[in-house]
């Protein structure tokens, strides 16, 4: 099944199951659609399911190329400031256009293993912020065109500050992956997110992005800026959609997301 289908399907599925929850006390929060995550973690027992569906164009500098990918977090709450996570690109299919032809490849991305700790909620009476660490593991667990090498682990530390209808999230992190020489290698994450509230549905974002971090052997840096708007559709229902465009010839040239988040 492509991914437009199943993502098509998919979405239809959960806006059914979600019909009966626009009555709920609760509000959703999520870490779609940008690339800083929040700070906030889901309550005991809660369930969270954050999908969508993506593509990126590769910068014009490489081979041409064209990827699809149907991004899914699943988040579930243990305790009061822990919740488990599992991340993965879902079904992907990359096409890129060679000297010789179009060369198309499909599969399944990996699947990342994680939990978010947070470690100060937010607080109305002071400016100090709302903070968290996430940490995962990524494995080998996807389709061999798109399998990378061994466990990857990575940790991200997040700091939030609200203002009203302005808040500002920062995002440093760290992670180790193997490069083409199957050599181990440390690289740096980044990401600052500018929120701007425009009315109790819909929040806006503006966001300085670095996937990665490392030297150009590892595979460069991919910095890329963005922006997106997140609709409240009920209380436990949000819809996403953001763009962003790479400022670095390692960064995907352009890049766009459009998904859906329900609360259980």
């Amino acid at each position: 099944m492509r991914p437009r289908l199943l993502t098509s399907c998919s979405l239809s599925c959960l806006l059914w199951a979600a019909s009966g929850l626009a009555q709920a006390e609760d509000v959703i929060s999520t870490d779609r659609p940008g690339t800083a995550e929040s700070s906030t973690v889901m309550a005991p027992g809660r369930f969270q399911v954050e999908m969508g569906y993506a593509q990126a164009r590769e910068s014009k500098d490489a081979p041409r190329s064209r990827t699809h990918t149907t991004p899914l977090l699943l988040r579930m709450g243990l305790t009061d400031r822990v919740e488990l996570r599992l991340e993965t690109d879902g079904l992907t299919r990359d096409k890129v256009w060679l000297p010789a032809g179009p060369s198309t490849s499909r599969g399944t991305s990996d699947l990342a293993f994680g939990l978010k700790w947070q470690m100060a909620p937010s607080s109305e009476s002071d400016s100090a912020p709302s903070t968290a660490w996430l940490f995962h593991v990524d494995a080998p667990t996807g389709s061999a065109p798109f399998r990378e090498q061994g466990l990857r682990p990575s940790a991200r530390y997040v700091a939030e500050w609200d203002w009203g209808t302005w808040s500002l999230g920062v995002m440093p992190g760290l992670y180790t992956s193997h490069n083409d020489a199957n050599q181990r290698y440390v690289g740096g994450i980044f990401a600052v997110s500018l929120g701007a509230q425009l009315n109790d549905r819909t929040q806006a974002f503006f966001e300085l992005s670095a996937d990665q971090l490392t030297s150009r052997k590892n595979g460069g840096n991919q910095v890329s800026i963005g922006t997106g708007l997140a609709y409240r559709l009920a209380d436990r229902v949000q819809l996403d959609f953001a763009v962003a465009r790479g400022l670095t010839q390692a960064a995907p040239k352009q890049q766009w997301t459009t998904g859906i988040s329900i609360l259980f």
